[in-house]
């Protein structure tokens, strides 16, 4: 068997090397920085069964040793724009690029010139500036020839349900989990058979090692959770000192699944009690010697947003102290600053007014935005980023707004998202950020005024008369006929 294997490693790295058609690219001067062009399309799309198309994204991001926390975006869907970017000031970058349900891993250092090419669907890429005696770049399209194209090994609610639904639900479990265990193997002893052949470099067999390894950890803790940490704690608790793995996501989301288990395995032992909260985590995390410093990093840095997103703004703040005694990286403490706009706190609290702020982070309230442009009509659209119904409703949005350019009707969207982050990229990607009427709640829901008008559910829209009233609290939306008929009314009066 391993002298086949040899055979075919042979024959696929030769014929990639015979089959290469030469490119004329002009050689950039990379001394100082790393240089990425493109050719051809970036795919952000993967067709399932029995579903549409699943998109992920951002499809191209990076990390490195300056900042191994969070990814910073090369490229984020199909429709970016495919301009050559230099990145400088970094020694050596980790990429990171989504292929279908896959994560994969290229690593580059400084002086390096890249180019990225889609071959058959698939993504390669290529440094033209110097040779190298390995195939660390092949590597990906080499195993999909050998071990095939449909290997998923993200354990998700699709698959689930559908092994849930058959005749004997456990035995399909199972034979699934076998299946599934049985290809990590395969990839093993694949690369292992090219590390001896001396294809790829060993810095490279490494981490692709680790990551084989780190994936079936967290497939297996998707897939059987808490007994499969309980089960095998000893082992899993060994990696954590992998600390400088932290710059990839399959250890971040390592970290994350066994951080939750260690949290609920506590406050079962102290309480009998299984339920568990972002809070209860953090606090897990600010306590425990468990992991090192980068890793608690990170997790603390998750935790908190997580905090943000889903509890009280007293337990965010609470948290915040926390991170500020505990966190010793700038980039993080930046981040969760300008992510919920720590510095505007104070305003998030108060509830007499409705505070907004803009994309400029100025800040000022409803009442003045509404006396600014009184003798003119207000429609206003609560939105998110999240929202699926409020992103949707967004082009006939547009096209009512267009049909009343010129007349005196203002459209205000405001946005109920806790991420300054989100909200602008949303923002973005639904062409509001040139508008100066693209504004962001800060003190949802505590302001009276969301409460007495009960705004929970979004999208929904009011609509304010010329003299600054509030004449329709559940204004129709801009698909419907009603609107048009409404604005017309009140334009007359």
């Amino acid at each position: 068997m391993r002298y086949m294997l040899f055979i075919f490693i042979f024959c696929a790295f030769s014929c990639n090397s015979k089959t290469k058609k030469s490119n004329h690219i002009e050689l950039k001067k990379t001394s100082g920085f790393i240089y990425f062009s493109f050719q051809g399309i970036v795919k952000d799309t993967l067709k399932m069964p029995n579903i549409k198309l699943t998109r992920y994204k951002p499809v191209i991001t990076y990390t490195s040793d300056s900042n191994p926390y969070i990814d910073s975006v090369i490229i984020e869907d199909s429709n970016s724009k495919k301009e050559a970017k230099k990145l400088k000031n970094e020694n050596e970058i980790i990429i990171r690029h989504k292929y279908r349900l896959e994560d994969i891993y290229f690593s580059f250092k400084k002086g390096d010139s890249i180019i990225y090419k889609d071959e058959e669907g698939f993504p390669v890429y290529k440094i033209i500036n110097r040779k190298s005696k390995f195939q660390d770049l092949e590597y990906e399209m080499t195993k999909r020839n050998y071990l095939g194209n449909n290997v998923h090994k993200n354990f998700n609610y699709f698959q689930f349900s559908k092994l849930m639904s058959a005749e004997h639900p456990q035995k399909a479990l199972k034979n699934y989990l076998d299946d599934i265990d049985s290809d990590f193997h395969k990839e093993t002893e694949f690369l292992d058979s090219l590390h001896f052949e001396k294809k790829i470099s060993k810095g490279f067999y490494i981490i692709q090692k680790q990551k084989i390894k780190f994936d079936r950890y967290n497939f297996l803790l998707s897939a059987k959770g808490i007994d499969f940490y309980q089960q095998n704690i000893g082992t899993l608790r060994q990696e954590f000192y992998n600390d400088s793995l932290v710059k990839y996501e399959f250890f971040k989301e390592f970290l994350k699944k066994t951080a939750t288990y260690e949290a609920i395995s506590l406050q079962h032992a102290n309480s009998g009690n299984m339920a568990i909260n972002p809070k209860l985590i953090y606090e897990f995390l600010v306590e425990t010697d468990l992991v090192q410093t980068q890793s608690k990093n990170f997790l603390l840095y998750n935790y908190l947003q997580r905090i943000a997103e889903e509890m009280t703004l007293n337990d965010f703040k609470e948290s915040y102290r926390l991170f500020l005694a505990h966190v010793n990286s700038t980039i993080l403490l930046n981040d969760i600053k300008n992510r919920y706009l720590v510095d505007l706190d104070n305003l998030k609290k108060t509830a007499n007014n409705v505070h907004i702020v803009n994309l400029q982070k100025e800040n000022f309230t409803l009442e003045e935005f509404i006396n600014k442009n009184k003798g003119k009509l207000i429609y206003i659209d609560f939105w998110a980023s999240w929202c699926a119904p409020c992103r949707s409703a967004m082009p006939n949005s547009k096209k009512l707004h267009e049909t009343y350019m010129d007349k005196d009707v203002v459209f205000l969207y405001i946005s109920i998202d806790k991420d300054f982050g989100k909200w602008k990229k949303a923002s973005e990607e639904e062409n509001l950020d040139l508008s100066k009427n693209n504004l962001l709640a800060l003190n949802y829901p505590t302001a009276n005024f969301y409460k007495e008008l009960k705004l929970k559910e979004i999208p929904r829209y009011f609509l304010y008369n010329k003299k600054g009233e509030l004449i329709h609290q559940n204004a129709p939306g801009p698909k419907s006929d009603e609107i048009s008929i409404l604005l017309n009314k009140y334009l007359n009066e």
